[in-house]
């Protein structure tokens, strides 16, 4: 972990056999590190941009993409830890999808292109037979066991998790959108996201992330919202608490930047208050940016307006 002005953060390589912290306290002249984090429900849409200057070449060897020999184009995996000493909080959790040095200057700097855990890679998940997909509990059953194949690597395992009670919410929002049995059994192929969104279509349910960052599943609503957080309190932000430069107020929402708050998670409501604009809205999009060696030590936030979703 690093300190400048009361800022922290740690990032850590690893995969299945190792784990490589980057930032540390112990060195006398701190690492330079920008980093750029963009997430949204959406999980296929949450992607980011690590630069680290001047790695020693074994450490740059180390952390570049890779094809392994069974032809599965798989990466290691990073974790950030971002915020200040006080309230530091994992903010990004994927795998390196692609990773080169460039020379600028005196400057050895190594870029990491980083996104969700999955990717894109290829799978072929087995056919659920036909007879089994009779009640929305077998259904659900076998989305789980879809999900489960679908999400786990063959070489780091699981990279994504389902929400703990995933089972018994698959099985109510099936029963809630009236798939209660399929007539045909579930075939799901290609790229993760396609089948994502195959088996949504197919069987009239909702698959998203959670703030938890875990899989969820839903009915599909009846009306545009989704579903908000209201497991968090409340979290109030204001020129008072960090809010910097000058909001930008679209009617349906507003989109704003505050110093750093790794708190802030998708879906959560906040209580916006400016010179002109005050109004409680709701997350959709976070990008957490910063250079641990300059002022830069952002998120910049979409949020709409909570009644537009209700």
């Amino acid at each position: 972990m690093g300190f400048y002005f009361g800022r922290s953060w740690d990032f850590l390589i690893r995969n299945r056999l190792t784990q490589l912290p980057i930032a540390n306290l112990t060195n006398d002249r701190p690492l330079r590190i920008e980093f750029s984090f963009t997430i949204t429900p959406d999980i296929f849409l949450n992607f980011g941009t690590v630069k680290f200057y001047n790695l020693s070449q074994k450490i740059r060897d180390s952390i570049h993409f890779r094809v392994l020999k069974s032809g599965i184009a798989s990466g290691n995996l990073i974790d950030a830890g971002l915020g200040y000493q006080s309230n530091n909080a994992s903010v990004f959790s994927g795998a390196i999808h692609n990773c080169y040095s460039q020379q600028q200057g005196a400057d050895i700097i190594t870029i990491a292109e980083v996104g969700v855990q999955i990717g894109s890679v290829t799978r072929v998940i087995p056919p659920t037979q036909k007879e089994a997909l009779n009640s929305a509990q077998n259904i659900a059953t076998a989305v789980q066991n879809i999900l489960t194949t679908a999400f786990t690597d063959p070489i780091t395992g699981p990279t994504i998790a389902l929400r703990s009670d995933f089972l018994a919410r698959c099985e109510n929002a099936l029963t809630a959108s009236g798939v209660l049995r399929l007539d045909s059994a579930l075939t799901p192929t290609g790229t993760l996201s396609n089948i994502l969104k195959y088996l949504s279509q197919r069987l009239k349910i909702r698959l998203y992330r959670n703030a938890q960052n875990a899989i969820d599943v839903s009915a599909l609503p009846t009306t545009r919202s989704p579903i908000i957080d209201t497991t968090t309190t409340l979290v109030r932000l204001s020129t008072s608490t960090g809010v910097i430069g000058t909001p930008i107020d679209y009617q349906t929402g507003v989109q704003f930047r505050t110093f750093m708050r790794p708190d802030l998670r998708i879906f959560q409501q906040v209580q916006f208050e400016s010179k002109f604009i005050s109004r409680t809205l709701v997350t959709q999009k976070i990008t957490i940016s910063g250079d641990t060696h300059d002022d830069s030590w952002y998120s910049d936030v979409d949020g709409i307006n909570e009644e537009v979703l209700n």
